[in-house]
């Protein structure tokens, strides 16, 4: 089963502190030291813009990615966070 959500919806800006220890842990991981520009709530999934590239990302509250936005492209993963497919924004 694929997971998608659209990252237009009404999100809600949030601090670094009231992010869940699991969605940051994941995205030290998978992102590093990469610069935040923000972090929204987004219903019960949380998205993090990065400085860099233009790139934003939506992670469950497990921490699990679930969509990668590229300028360009959008990359797709399922509730494991492992890669579907790329579609071209």
């Amino acid at each position: 089963m694929v997971t998608m959500v659209a990252l237009v919806s009404k999100a809600q800006k949030i601090r670094d502190k009231d992010v869940p220890k699991k969605v940051m842990v994941a995205f030290q991981k998978n992102f590093g030291s990469a610069k935040v520009k923000k972090w929204e709530k987004e219903g019960s999934n949380f998205v993090v813009e990065l400085s860099q590239m233009a790139k934003s990302n939506l992670y469950d509250m497990q921490g699990t990615l679930l969509k990668t936005e590229i300028k360009g492209m959008d990359l797709i993963f399922n509730k494991n966070g492992e890669f579907i497919k790329e579609i071209k924004t």
